[in-house]
């Protein structure tokens, strides 16, 4: 006779199993779950369009909108227990590092060169508050249908971003310009100096907002896409990913390029070259790239310039800077730290002075936290960046090899990303952790209703990883 259980056939039909947990939730695309991811994302990527088209709300309205929509969403939908011990088991063996970079950063904002408490609090925010978004958006797509849905909503938001860049990149760059911090300075666009065509912002406040959703959400896109099992989820996402990428350089940035090609690629070979899904990818890669000549090729004209620069050995070589002896050899720094928050953008809105400068990320940690604080941030994020490989490890082997490979892309941004200086890299960085959490719990909610039908027996990793999890 096969076990009794609390997860009957039918039961089992309505749960994850079927890849759809409780069908008869009521509201559909009105679901608060739904409308909640909307806006936030919403939040994130259109935060420029805001500022340019209601000049009459103050610029830094916008700019922490997504920040009061993540604590909104915490307090409607918490940190769920199930995602919150998901979270610690891949979090492992980091958590005192996490803790005691938390609390120096805390310490920091009394440092005696702190001169301004409030750049002291949005310091520390910047540090730490999208830490809990990927517990609270796993939480909050927890049911299939909600991530299939969320996104439809990406590749949505995804083909706005594109055709806003392309409108853009048409238009004379005389005519336009930055939605910049202050929001009062009419700032103009940047121009590649062998084309003079402009770098374009799309729908964030600057260029560099463009060119980290061109890095994020592409690779996050195209995963979701193979693995998608609705053919309207597949279509939308792979078509969103195309448009995506072929606007990419209409950026003027080589970073976005390089990190764009080769997260899809990784997605690609992680998914199986020799699948189906993988001759789909190369087909929307290959589609994305002539699509890119035939519509922009003053744009790529533009890259391959920029390619031929003299800084661009520098920049290649600043990626050693991701390992702590190079970054500490290489920046000057106080060896305790002027302060947190002291080498935030907004510092310069807030018109206060420092003796101290540094433009890459390890420096500014090493500037305001010291040496060992700086250590300590680096330690937490490379706990994050294990934690999204062994993320990965267990999405391979549940055969969702495209959503592992973008887990592998994002632990990779997890250590070279600007996680706490740059907020659209931060938002858009850790919302997509959540997806690709959610992902992984749902793997592991379907895995454990098997094993409860009888389906299955708990064997190999899985039945450890459940009950470690307790997700009963």
């Amino acid at each position: 006779m096969r076990p009794s259980s609390a997860v009957t056939d039918s039961s089992l039909h309505r749960s994850d199993v079927s890849g759809r947990r409780d069908v008869g939730a009521p509201g559909g695309w009105l679901r608060p779950q739904l409308v909640w991811t909307l806006l936030l994302v919403s939040a994130i990527c259109f935060e420029g369009l805001g500022r340019k088209l209601l000049t009459d709300v103050p610029a830094i309205f916008f700019y922490f909108l997504k920040d009061a929509l993540l604590l909104v969403g915490l307090l409607k939908f918490g940190l769920p227990r199930a995602e919150m011990k998901a979270a610690r088991f891949l979090y492992r063996g980091f958590g005192a590092a996490l803790a005691a970079a938390f609390f120096w950063t805390l310490l920091q904002t009394l440092n005696s060169g702190q001169r301004a408490p409030a750049l002291a609090v949005l310091g520390f925010r910047s540090y730490w508050l999208w830490w809990i978004a990927p517990i609270v958006v796993a939480g909050v797509l927890r049911d299939k249908r909600d991530r299939e849905r969320a996104v439809i909503v990406l590749a949505l938001v995804g083909v706005v971003v594109a055709v806003n860049a392309g409108i853009q990149f048409a238009e004379p760059a005389g005519t336009q310009s930055y939605a910049l911090y202050n929001g009062e300075e009419i700032v103009p666009v940047a121009t590649v100096a062998t084309t003079g065509r402009a770098r374009v912002s799309s729908t964030f406040s600057y260029i560099s907002g463009f060119a980290d959703f061109a890095v994020l959400v592409p690779a996050l896109l195209l995963s979701f896409g193979l693995n998608a099992s609705l053919r309207k989820v597949r279509v939308l996402a792979m078509a969103s990913t195309a448009v995506t990428v072929t606007v990419i350089p209409t950026t003027g940035s080589r970073s976005p390029v390089v990190l764009a090609i080769g997260t899809m690629a990784l997605v690609i070979w992680s998914g199986g070259l020799m699948s189906r899904a993988a001759r789909r990818a190369i087909v929307v890669a290959l589609l994305a790239a002539a699509l890119a000549y035939v519509i922009g090729p003053e744009a790529i004209e533009g890259i391959q310039d920029r390619f031929g620069m003299d800084d661009t050995h520098n920049r290649f070589g600043e990626i050693l800077e991701l390992l702590p002896p190079f970054a500490i050899s290489r920046n000057e720094h106080p060896r305790w730290g002027i302060g947190t928050g002291m080498q935030q953008n907004a510092r310069v809105g807030l018109k206060i002075g420092s003796d101290w400068e540094s433009e890459g990320e390890p420096g500014r940690y090493l500037v305001e936290l010291g040496t060992l604080g700086y250590l300590l941030v680096w330690f937490a994020r490379l706990g994050l960046a294990v934690a999204l490989l062994r993320a990965a490890a267990g999405l391979r082997r549940a055969k969702l090899g495209a959503i592992a490979g973008a887990a592998a892309a994002y632990a990779f941004f997890a250590v070279q990303g600007n996680l706490t200086f740059d907020h659209v890299f931060q938002a858009l960085f850790f919302v997509g952790a959540g997806f690709l959490l959610a992902e992984v719990i749902g793997v592991q909610r379907e895995a454990a209703a098997r094993v409860q039908a009888g389906v299955v027996r708990p064997v190999g990793p899985t039945a450890g990883v459940v009950s470690r999890w307790d997700q009963s």
